[in-house]
């Protein structure tokens, strides 16, 4: 079975670049969980996506959404240390035996391909590298 690691429904589900805090507690709670009951996983799924809720309240006050999404359009350092926080996750999990599924959005392939973070800077998703 393939285990997805999720936050709770307050702190938006998703992982991404403004809760790697959170993630790192959550994963840090599934692999105690795991251990404490002697779970074994066939993988482990990181689901990176953004902060859907955050969106929609930025949608709802449009004169704080130009000026979040300028701001993020800068964000390179806030995504090098969160790219840097995920791998070092994935790493965690990976030293537990297990190997590690990433689920993110299709425009992100497709970024990529092209040599660009823009999209992945507005919507706070690091590029996360899995199994």
């Amino acid at each position: 079975m393939v285990a997805g690691i999720v936050l709770p429904a307050a702190q938006g589900y998703y992982l991404n670049a403004d809760n790697v805090p959170q993630a790192a507690a959550r994963i840090a709670a599934f692999e105690q969980w795991s251990r404490t009951y002697g779970l074994r996983w066939a993988a482990v799924g990181l689901d990176i996506e953004p902060n859907f809720g955050q969106l929609a309240q930025l949608r709802r006050q449009r004169w704080r959404l130009l000026a979040t999404l300028a701001q993020r359009s800068a964000a390179f350092g806030h995504m090098a240390r969160a790219r840097k926080s995920y791998a070092q996750l994935v790493d965690q999990i990976r030293a537990w035996g297990d190997p590690v599924q990433i689920y993110q959005m299709p425009y992100v392939p497709a970024e990529h391909a092209v040599h660009t973070t823009l999209a992945d800077r507005l919507l706070t998703t690091p590029e996360v590298r899995g199994d």
